[in-house]
């Protein structure tokens, strides 16, 4: 990686901790240690789901799902990762580049002043094969559209849309 994204890569996650300390240094001088304690219960959850994707032998994509919301301001994707082995860092580019290509394909059908909400998950399946998940809720345009151009992307791609008030898009598919 160039040193210029690992500074602004930085930047971002510092900025972030920056936020997260004056939120509780806020909450102590109020006297309010509930809301301390909570922050930071709430902040090692956090850093145990990065320790999870950071040590799932997957490095490009860890740093595209850490850094994915500095990257897409009407965008917010929580993680998980379930793991039991180490071995799929052959697949780790191929996530990735086929990330790209499934945001670049749902951001075409987002509003800009819309937020959505979004889940990815890792994990294997009783078959030791890795099974990724991708899902965003929101208000999307032309949702049966979208749903066409994504189910023809790939042809491992499992597309599913639901309409309701939100629509949820859901994508996923098995590395093999």
């Amino acid at each position: 990686m160039e040193p210029e994204k690992v500074v602004e890569l930085l930047s971002h996650y510092r900025h972030d901790w920056m936020n997260t300390m004056q939120l509780i240094g806020g909450y102590a001088s109020m006297g309010k240690l509930e809301k301390v304690k909570e922050k930071v219960n709430q902040v090692s959850a956090e850093m145990e789901k990065e320790r999870r994707i950071a040590s799932a032998g997957l490095p490009q994509t860890a740093l595209w799902v850490i850094s994915f919301n500095w990257h897409h301001i009407n965008f917010r994707l929580d993680y998980d990762i379930s793991l039991d082995s180490q071995g799929y860092s052959i697949y780790d580019e191929e996530i990735v580049s086929r990330l790209n290509s499934l945001v670049k394909v749902i951001g075409r059908y987002t509003n800009n002043m819309e937020m959505y909400d979004g889940k990815f998950t890792l994990h294997s399946d009783e078959t030791d094969q890795l099974v990724v998940f991708l899902e965003f809720s929101g208000v999307f345009d032309e949702p049966g559209k979208m749903y066409e151009e994504l189910s023809e992307l790939d042809e491992r791609f499992i597309v599913s849309m639901s309409e309701a008030e939100k629509n949820k898009c859901t994508v996923k598919w098995v590395c093999s």
